[in-house]
């Protein structure tokens, strides 16, 4: 059979359903991998044993949702505010006193919608590949057809038979979806990630914003032009160019205040990402340029000369939505400037003192070593590698806003190995921050070489493509952590989730405490889950083990203390109980002047097979 041009008909009848099928099977698959994978971050938040960081972590939030500040009123070193305050936020808006559960969980969203994201990223770049393909077309385009890419002229119209059209790309995105699948299988169960992960720790915000910030830059067309109603005799820039003057708020304009909005909070949450700021920021300059360039070539468009504001069009948002992330903790700044000076820069350094003359100070060699060579880190690696070498020889092909994309995901992937060896003192979790990064930079070289594959071989390679992803995606479970998904079953019995079974023997222990309930503790976050007070200069056990290094000075401003003047502490405020035993075998040592402040008449008891707890008469 042929059209009237005297060219062959494609059979598309058959193709098109069966393109259909697999793309429902792909959304179906999508949705088992992502559930499968939220149990398993579930499992492993609630499966793991008290943190020593979640006891600084955990009690900052609460103090700050009892009314005390940050920096003022205790020490919280090394950090910004962010995350502390969100904990905070959930603290006060929960009526519980589950402070650690409610942690974790915070922490385990987070990686959920880290999982979400990073299939985004993998759509959003395979949902741009167009692919052309020689094919005429009859005099009206076949309904089946209608919902792909084509004009609107296309449909009810007659259309020059010679024309090419282009096929829908939500095939490119089942590709890029199942792709996106076995980065997630790779990236969640990596066992790096599954160490740093479901902890009460700040890691999972900050990788889910910049995360987020990544996503919206790439799906994100800084050069379209507006979709507002033009003015009668006006361009559809030049209207919203002028729209842009008078009142400054458009889908755009939201979508980079929410980047530089999100990198802010990333920024205040670890300060060591401050990097990946100006490096988005730089990104988002790039575009205001060629959008300047562009402006100029177009008649009339006065979007590039913004009277208003004396930078760039792009930089406004930006700025905006950075300054508006930058009210909270700056206000807690201000409150306590030297407080917060002396926590993020002088005591931090005590500690890295501290900890290299203890001798517990990781050799950063020898730990990446061993840490990249794991099975599933170095497969993301060589995949890495290896995509990386294949795309430097279609560098010349690929066009100008896709280059700008793989730039801007590869220098993300480099500045957090950078970040992660930048700290005097380098633990295996900062190895852990790339590996979802890396994952998702792969998106990009797959996303070209899987349009030129199909340029070649027409309908037959995204069928192929998708074919071999379905079966790599048990492969990529299997390889990566088998043994997480054999501690998924943990989630049908939640009263042995470590988080309760805290909380009910911090209950039962804080049950015969005399008033006024005060506890001394270097575990701070068991005094506060039996519903106790506690000593607000003990809030941070890390502060404590360098605060007699300051002087007396600091340590009224910082409200600290160190084991020499922890007598100095109860003098005026005896506690009520004595809790040990918080501390691991390696730094007991640390809890020996606290041991020796109980007096003999003190009855003590055992509680959760490790904690002491000693109670006032």
């Amino acid at each position: 059979m042929s059209w009237p041009n005297g060219k062959s008909r494609p059979r598309l009848g058959r193709a098109v359903p069966r393109q259909r099928n697999l793309s429902r099977l792909v959304r179906l698959t999508a949705v088992i991998v992502v559930v499968v994978l939220a149990a398993v971050v579930l499992a492993n938040g609630m499966t793991k044993d008290v943190g020593r960081d979640e006891q600084m972590y955990c009690t900052a939030g609460v103090l700050l949702a009892r009314g005390q500040l940050l920096y003022r009123d205790f020490s919280f070193i090394s950090h910004p505010p962010y995350h502390s305050l969100l904990l905070a936020a959930f603290y006060r808006a929960l009526p519980t006193s589950h402070y650690l559960l409610v942690g974790r969980l915070v922490s385990v969203l987070c990686e959920i919608l880290v999982i979400l994201a990073i299939l985004g990223v993998y759509r959003s770049a395979f949902g741009k590949c167009e692919v052309p393909v020689g094919w005429g077309l009859p005099h009206r385009v076949p309904r089946f057809l209608h919902p792909g890419p084509f004009p609107a002229s296309w449909w009810g119209k007659p259309h020059p038979t010679t024309s090419n059209f282009q096929l829908p790309t939500s095939n490119f995105r089942s590709s890029g979806l199942l792709f996106g699948l076995g980065a997630v299988v790779l990236s969640t169960l990596n066992p790096l990630v599954e160490y740093a992960s479901g902890y009460a720790w700040n890691h999972n915000l900050v990788i889910l914003c910049v995360m987020l910030a990544l996503w919206l830059f790439i799906s994100t067309d800084f050069q379209k032009q507006g979709k507002g109603k033009k003015a009668k005799g006006e361009s559809q820039t030049r209207a919203r160019t002028s729209s842009f003057l008078l009142f400054p708020f458009d889908f755009l304009f939201f979508r980079t205040a929410l980047i530089g909005a999100l990198l802010t909070v990333a920024t205040f949450t670890r300060i060591t990402t401050a990097p990946l700021a100006v490096l988005f920021l730089a990104a988002v300059l790039k575009q205001g340029k060629s959008d300047k360039e562009k402006g100029k070539r177009e008649k009339g468009n006065v979007r590039a000369r913004v009277l208003l504001f004396p930078f760039d069009f792009f930089l406004f948002p930006f700025f905006v939505g950075a300054g508006v992330a930058l009210l909270w903790p700056m206000s807690v700044f201000l409150r306590a400037p030297q407080a917060m000076w002396l926590n993020l820069t002088r005591i931090p350094a005590l500690c890295a003192q501290w900890i290299r003359a203890a001798g517990f100070l990781h050799d950063k060699v020898q730990l990446s070593v061993a840490l990249l060579t794991t099975p599933s880190y170095l497969i993301l690696l060589a995949l890495a590698v290896y995509l990386g070498v294949a795309l430097a020889r279609r560098w010349s092909s690929i066009e100008a806003r896709d280059r700008g994309n793989i730039v801007l995901a590869g220098a993300v992937v480099l500045l957090f190995f950078v970040i992660a060896y930048l700290p005097p003192v380098m633990w295996q979790q900062y190895l852990a921050v790339p590996v979802p990064f890396v994952a998702v930079a792969l998106a990009f070289p797959l996303a070209v070489l899987e349009q030129e594959k199909s340029k070649k071989s027409k309908l037959k390679s995204k069928t192929g493509a998708r074919t071999f992803a379905f079966f790599l995606l048990p492969f990529a479970f299997l390889l990566a952590n088998p043994a997480a998904l054999g501690r998924s079953a943990a989630l049908l019995a939640p009263q042995q989730w470590v988080p309760i079974q805290l909380h009910r023997t911090c209950q039962e222990m804080a049950g015969t405490i005399q008033e006024p309930r005060r506890v001394l503790t270097l575990g701070p976050l068991y005094a506060l889950e039996g519903n106790c007070d506690i000593y607000p200069e003990l809030a941070n056990p890390f502060s404590y083990r360098v605060a007699d290094r300051l002087s007396a000075h600091e340590r009224t401003i910082t409200h600290t203390v160190g084991p020499e003047t922890l007598d100095e502490l109860i003098r005026d405020r005896p506690p009520s109980g004595v809790l040990l035993g918080v501390e691991p075998p390696y730094t007991s040592f640390l809890e020996d002047p606290l041991r020796r402040l109980v007096p003999p008449t003190w009855r003590r008891a055992t509680v959760g097979g490790t904690l002491q707890i000693h109670y006032a008469p």
